[in-house]
């Protein structure tokens, strides 16, 4: 049995370990895998690397990625790889014969629960009390999302009982902040006919959460997201956004499934996987226990020699100073409209770095931000280079 020592980014949330754990736990009878602070054979990152990490824990990565193989958890956020810092990449992103992309299988578990579901179709149908749910504090996301909400409010109200568009309550806690938030949303959606589940970015292979917690809750999603959902849930079983050419001709759908209880019980006796989707699922768990297997037997660096890029050093020590890492939102920044300053290749090659790892929005605009306000100018001022297109468009977005 061979030794294998993991370490994870200092801040990383516990239950993001212990799903990474979960993942490989069969491999135990192969490997004496243990979790090490620091020094491990293989360190893992999670999304938080993007947009919630102090400039302590990034020199922590920096540093310990020149004595470990480096790995991209992607928990269930849709992140691309990034094979300048890391040698391998475990998440949604599909593989396309590429050895340092290892598919996970995610919530397999849940999985099985929806394929062994016997549904008694009359007893679901007299429980519910509502018509529709929509469960986001996240507003930046696809906005088809709050397209779809809109739509369906002007049949029927939708409940939006997150934090983003907030219009009602529920009585049981909420599921992010406050316990398993996973069974929190389940229980949250059980009372109504339809939940709204959208993803907040749209790439082929990626299906979060949302559509798993629906059906365990025994709610129709609505659903938007993965092109490839029917591959791996039982089409007939929900309603995929891509079928229609309209969002009227979606709430016209919606609205007849909801006035006519035999087309919706017709739905929801459809299994929410089929036979023939429980096998492929078998077939991915061993690909992928077979491929971190080969990860950990040959523990080799792929990604090119070298230090992480002295410029993604300097964007992360300057990133914390503006944000607020509780509620993880920017600071307003003051932006001057008339001060206009040429800036130099290295701030160029600053920025660029920045467009490369910070893929959301969201971060971005913080970026940006950060070299645009006075005190950020200073130090790259005087300089003879002029704006490039990504300067001009950043200074429109903040007229």
């Amino acid at each position: 049995m061979k030794d294998v020592s993991i370490s994870f980014i200092p801040g990383t949330r516990q239950p993001h370990i212990d799903m990474f754990m979960k993942l490989i736990e069969p491999l135990q009878e192969r490997f004496r895998i243990t979790i090490v602070p620091q020094g491990g054979e293989f360190l893992i990152a999670t999304p938080s690397i993007y947009y919630k990490m102090s400039a302590e824990n990034w020199k922590f990565f920096i540093e310990e990625s020149k004595k470990s193989c480096t790995i991209m958890y992607s928990f269930v956020e849709c992140i691309q790889p990034n094979f300048t810092w890391f040698d391998y990449y475990i998440g949604f992103h599909e593989p396309a014969d590429f050895d340092r992309i290892i598919r996970a299988p995610y919530y397999m578990e849940d999985r099985k629960k929806l394929a062994n579901t016997k549904k008694q179709v009359d007893e679901i149908l007299q429980e519910k009390t509502g018509f529709c749910n929509f469960i986001y504090s996240n507003a930046q996301a696809d906005p088809l999302r709050d397209q779809i909400f809109h739509a369906l409010c002007g049949y029927k109200k939708v409940d939006a009982l997150g934090k983003h568009l907030h219009n009602a309550e529920s009585t049981v806690i909420s599921p992010r902040y406050g316990g398993d938030w996973f069974l929190g949303s389940i229980e949250m959606k059980k009372p109504y006919k339809f939940s709204i589940a959208i993803e907040n970015a749209v790439s082929s292979g990626y299906a979060s959460e949302k559509i798993v917690s629906s059906m365990l809750g025994n709610t129709i999603p609505i659903y938007y997201g993965d092109p490839n959902i029917s591959e791996k849930y039982n089409p007939k079983s929900f309603i995929d956004c891509r079928k229609f050419d309209s969002l009227d001709s979606l709430v016209e759908f919606v609205s007849y499934l909801d006035s006519n209880d035999d087309a919706y019980k017709k739905m929801m006796a459809e299994p929410w996987i089929t036979p023939e989707q429980v096998r492929k699922d078998e077939d991915e768990v061993k690909s992928f226990l077979a491929a971190v297997a080969t990860m950990f037997e040959k523990k080799e660096r792929r990604r090119s020699n070298g230090p992480i890029n002295e410029y993604d050093i300097e964007l992360w020590q300057h990133i914390p100073n503006s944000i607020n890492l509780e509620k993880n939102v920017a600071t307003p920044p003051t932006i001057k409209k008339d001060e206009k300053q040429p800036i130099d290749e290295d701030m160029m090659r600053v920025i660029r770095a920045g467009v490369r790892s910070l893929k959301r929005k969201r971060n971005y605009y913080r970026f940006i931000a950060n070299f645009f306000v006075g005190k950020r100018r200073r130090k790259y001022s005087n300089k003879k280079k002029a704006y490039s297109t990504l300067i001009d468009k950043a200074n429109k977005t903040f007229k």
